[in-house]
């Protein structure tokens, strides 16, 4: 379930039913920092720096995560609808779908400024 923003993540149901609700609270950016129960309990702390390394590799409490992507699974990258983010270069592996229209770095992510 979705929130007003197409990035903003809510809830999401494990399993085949909707019994198993689990809850995403995010910061500023619209990473997803926690996830819980409907009951409150914490099932997932995460830590994001700059790039969207998280503090930890293993993400088994939800799919979705820096600035509310997913996560392409059996890797560390992010998928941003037209490219993949790699949170350890620091830029998309695709080019720009746009072209020039973001600056001469096809590859680059926010202007290579993640800050």
């Amino acid at each position: 379930v979705h929130g007003p923003g197409s990035d903003e993540a809510l809830v999401w149901y494990e399993g085949s039913g909707t019994g198993d609700k689990r809850y995403f609270s995010a910061d500023e950016r619209g990473s997803i920092t926690l996830v819980t129960r409907q009951n409150g309990t914490v099932l997932r702390r995460n830590q994001y720096d700059a790039d969207g390394r998280r503090d930890s590799d293993v993400f088994e409490a939800s799919r979705f995560g820096y600035t509310g992507q997913t996560k392409i699974t059996g890797t560390s990258l992010w998928h941003y609808k037209a490219r993949a983010y790699s949170p350890f270069l620091g830029r998309f592996l695709q080019t720009d779908p746009i072209g020039y229209g973001d600056g001469l770095n096809w590859y680059a992510y926010v202007g290579g400024d993640a800050v």
